[in-house]
């Protein structure tokens, strides 16, 4: 552990994820969430931490920028992304008006399972082994990028040997689903590309229903006068 947290001092830029913990409120209907940061040591040397929650009984179509039942705390590809580029992530919250206030944001997923660029854990170990050409590689791979730590399964048999994964439009027909991990990477790139689907106003929504609602029956007359 002090190990670790010597690491994550000098680099400096590390956001460690907190566990939610829902627990009965006496009533069955009633559930409470509590944060569950990293132990203390670790939360004080790395640069942030915060929760990611993901629905397991839903489609994952959303993610939260913030969570209420967590203090209002930000997430961490939010977090993540403050630290990646703070300018602009400042100056995009101000011209979007974005709060951690904000409920939800739609995901724009970049595909199946691993469409985000993954890389082994025995890929960097021998890479580091291999001195000055196991260098360039690293740091070719990794310069510049923000890094996701976690477990993506290639296949459903490794995907049921760490149940963190969520069924998204993506979900395979083999069963195989995105990764937590994999969630929290695409949230982020959605951020930093500033992609992420948004829903249209509710003004201009509803005229397009009335006119939309216009045509059809405007179609409706023509075919009964003909």
């Amino acid at each position: 552990d002090r190990a670790l947290a010597a690491a994550l001092l000098r680099a400096r830029n590390v956001v460690l994820l907190d566990f939610l913990e829902q627990a009965d409120a006496g009533r069955a209907e009633l559930r409470i969430e509590q944060r569950r940061p990293p132990i203390e040591l670790l939360a004080k040397s790395a640069a942030a931490h915060g929760p990611f929650p993901l629905p397991k009984t839903a489609l994952v179509h959303a993610d939260w920028l913030a969570k209420s039942g967590a203090g209002g705390v930000a997430t961490l590809p939010v977090l993540a992304w403050q630290i990646f580029d703070a300018e602009s992530a400042r100056e995009t919250f101000a011209q979007r008006g974005v709060s951690a206030e904000d409920d939800a944001r739609y995901l724009d997923y970049y595909g199946p399972p691993r469409s985000v660029r993954t890389v082994g854990f025995h890929q960097v170990i021998e890479a580091a082994a291999r001195g000055t050409e196991g260098a360039a590689w690293l740091r070719e791979t990794f310069a510049g990028r923000a890094v996701f730590v976690g477990f993506s399964a290639a296949h459903p048999s490794g995907q049921d040997r760490i149940r963190d994964d969520y069924r998204t439009v993506f979900s395979r027909p083999d069963g195989l689903n995105l990764s937590g991990v994999e969630i929290a990477a695409t949230a982020f790139a959605n951020l930093v590309e500033n992609r992420a689907p948004r829903p249209l106003p509710n003004a201009l929504h509803m005229g397009l229903l009335l006119a939309w609602g216009l045509l059809l029956g405007a179609l409706c007359m023509a075919l009964r006068g003909g």
